[in-house]
């Protein structure tokens, strides 16, 4: 079959021209700002292949000055490792005014994306849905599965129940990466202007935990490219409508997009049953509130349209998971909104003079009564005021074994088992991992491996980060050996305390166990960050004065030895993305069966 390319519902784009396509500025009704679209489409069209396919697909850069490339997001690549489109590590990027045709296999079936891995481009506008649909034997058995859960006839429409969630910025993001790779960002002077000692950084705001949330403002959220600004009126803007017939069963698929911030979605009037998370099915979770998305993590859920009220439109909601200082349990309002419709595939889109009509109508949800339910939370509970419950990710159970061969050891030598500790560190507080920041190569590893080794400044694993030197601003590469099971423990302790989503390119893993830090138990709080992995900085002064002994840039075992015990079988959930708790780690087990340099990144 041919792959399908679904445009966007009531903005087609047949050319190119300003009069068919999406205006750039009018995502949120306020932005005008430089934009990336792909086909002339924010987000670009949603790519549908079956699964096994052999998928081709031509990308032509039509940017005056910066090289692209285009990650499939979820997608192993196996035996295809140069088709995985990061720029200067699978591949060099695609100059402008330049094609590059990329070609791989449709596996493994799932809820995908596919954007920009060079530069800041994605949160640009250079991304889209890619969905791997299952073929027709194993859908048969998958939905005979989901009936021994109760899960009944169901509706399969990407092309019109597929949501994807950005965070969109004031300013173009390369602008926005410059500026928090340096000095920070600065809100109480002009867009552009130099700041002076006298001002005073932006300071971070606070999740439900306490952990910090975004370096930046958060400005206005989208979905599916369309979305409000608050300082606009619901009038002059637009939102996307996702349209379902009252008596039916259907399947939505989820993408978070984000640059910065996880969102908390849901739909006004209705609980959703989680079906999938990051390609992979799981035990159905039913009477769900939220869902918790944070970048790169995509969830499919079923949606059971019985029309509450007899209302036509309910309201879509992507809460940021920000609280008012001191309101542990007050959001702070930001959000990306969307309408579900009642009605039929061809109704018109919703004009926006009914807007605020529906929104005040539309059923709140309330959780002081009964008690809501959140999967996915990036911490071990809300505070207790809140009344949320948590399905955290290692409570998810497969719905389909993983066969034996693709099933890791519980236990592996200490070789087999590396630590990453995710925070910020160096001049402006940059992004690092092990106190080392990273610089892309002058050449692409996996094409030109002896440029690569001749010409690369690979980071030295064995010298010490803390305090940061320009030795620590490197290529950082780890080895590991092939057909093995292997261990990664990604933690984000030390000195700051936020939550990071972490991506690995070429493989799924297991989710083998998460700790927590220590929080108070009435405010959920975090008091302490968990202490159970030894970080060699703790005695760093006694050779070098200026270190900070608080800091983890030296992550080398577990306190007691051994470490947690946990056990990992055919159910265990498995992902490409997971979320690190603030204050704590993950430990994810996988197969080292696809050779390649695969890249790793919050």
């Amino acid at each position: 079959g041919e792959l399908q390319s679904v445009r966007n519902k009531g903005f087609p784009c047949e050319d190119l021209s300003a009069a068919n396509c999406i205006d750039a500025h009018f995502v949120d009704g306020k932005t005008f700002r430089l934009a990336i679209a792909v086909n002339g489409l924010i987000p670009g069209p949603t790519l549908i292949a079956n699964e096994g396919q052999e998928v081709t697909i031509n990308v032509e850069n039509r940017l005056a000055s910066e090289g692209i490339s285009v990650h499939w997001h979820g997608i192993h690549q196996m035996n295809t490792p140069w088709m995985d489109g990061v720029g200067l590590v699978t591949q060099c990027p695609i100059n402008p005014q330049s094609s590059f045709r990329y070609s791989f296999k449709a596996t493994p079936s799932g809820t995908f994306w596919y954007h920009s891995h060079t530069g800041a481009q994605r949160t640009d506008g250079l991304f889209g849905a890619l969905i791997i649909r299952e073929n027709s034997s194993r859908e048969e058995t998958i939905r005979q599965e989901l009936n021994r859960f109760g899960i009944g006839q169901f509706e399969d429409l990407p092309n019109q129940h597929t949501l994807t969630l950005l965070d969109w910025q004031q300013e173009a993001s390369l602008d926005l990466f410059t500026q928090l790779s340096t000095s920070g960002f600065y809100t109480d002077i002009p867009i552009g202007q130099v700041p002076n000692p006298d001002d005073t950084p932006y300071g971070a705001t606070k999740s439900y935990d306490g952990g910090d949330v975004g370096p930046v403002p958060y400005f206005s959220g989208i979905i599916n490219g369309l979305g409000r600004h608050i300082d606009v009126p619901y009038i002059q803007t637009r939102l996307s409508n996702f349209t379902v017939e009252n008596g039916m069963m259907y399947r939505f698929r989820l993408i978070g997009a984000q640059g910065v911030y996880a969102y908390k979605f849901s739909i006004d009037g209705h609980k959703l049953i989680v079906l999938a998370t990051d390609g992979f099915l799981v035990e159905p979770v039913c009477e769900v509130d939220y869902i918790i998305i944070h970048t790169g993590e995509r969830y499919d859920f079923l949606l059971n349209a019985t029309q509450p009220g007899d209302l036509e439109n309910y309201w879509i909601t992507a809460e940021t998971l920000e609280v008012e200082p001191g309101q542990n349990c007050q959001s702070m309002g930001h959000v990306a909104e969307a309408i579900l419709h009642y009605g039929q595939p061809d109704d018109p889109p919703i004009s926006s003079l009914e807007y605020e009509a529906i929104k005040t109508n539309s059923p709140t949800r309330q959780c002081e009564d009964d008690g809501c339910k959140a999967v996915n939370c990036p911490f071990e509970y809300f505070p207790r005021s809140c009344n949320i419950n948590c399905t955290n990710i290692d409570q998810l159970r497969l719905l389909e074994e993983t066969p034996s061969d693709n099933i890791p050891n519980n236990v592996v030598p200490a070789e087999h088992r590396i630590f990453f500790n995710f925070n910020f560190e160096g001049l402006g507080e940059g992004s690092s991992i092990n106190g080392r920041k990273f610089i892309l190569p002058p050449a692409p590893p996996q094409t030109q491996p002896t440029d690569f080794m001749e010409q690369a400044e690979q980071c030295d694993i064995e010298k010490s980060c803390n305090p940061h030197t320009s030795d620590c601003t490197c290529v950082h590469v780890r080895s590991i050996p092939y057909k093995e099971t292997i261990q990664f423990i990604f933690s984000s302790i030390g000195k700051s305390a936020n939550s990071h989503p972490i991506h690995l390119h070429g493989h799924s893993f297991q989710v083998a166990h998460i700790g927590y830090p220590e929080y108070n138990e009435t405010t959920g709080m975090i008091q302490e960050h968990n202490r159970e992995i030894k970080c060699n900085d703790m005695d760093c002064r006694a050779t070098d004065s200026e270190c900070v002994p608080e800091r983890c840039t030296q992550p080398t075992g577990w306190v007691n030895g051994n470490g947690p015990t946990f056990s990992i079988n055919n159910k265990t959930v498995r992902k490409d993305t997971v979320i690190v708790p603030a204050g704590g780690y993950v430990i994810i087990s996988f197969i080292s069966d696809n050779p390649g340099y695969w890249f790793l990144h919050c």
